[in-house]
């Protein structure tokens, strides 16, 4: 999920865009793909998405490499001390 200003929060999940938008004293209304779904407790919406983000991510971590690019190779810098 992602903080944008003003309170408003973004995600992406399964194609679907999820907007929760804080309205003040833990109340948040939630828009999905731009359509209105409700007012909801804002702790416990944010709570939700990130559990259903976490169930859901788009990448697979086995298949993340280590960074290997030549110009970037550690025996190229010295450590300053």
């Amino acid at each position: 999920m992602i903080r944008l200003a003003n309170g408003t929060y973004v995600s992406n999940i399964n194609g679907s865009t999820i907007n929760l938008f804080y309205r003040g004293n833990n109340r948040c209304d939630i828009y999905v793909n731009g359509t209105f779904q409700g007012n909801f407790l804002f702790n416990e919406a944010k709570a939700e998405i990130n559990k259903v983000e976490r169930e859901h991510q788009s990448w697979n971590n086995e298949l993340l490499k280590k960074y290997q690019f030549p110009e970037f190779q550690e025996n190229e810098f010295p450590m300053r001390r």
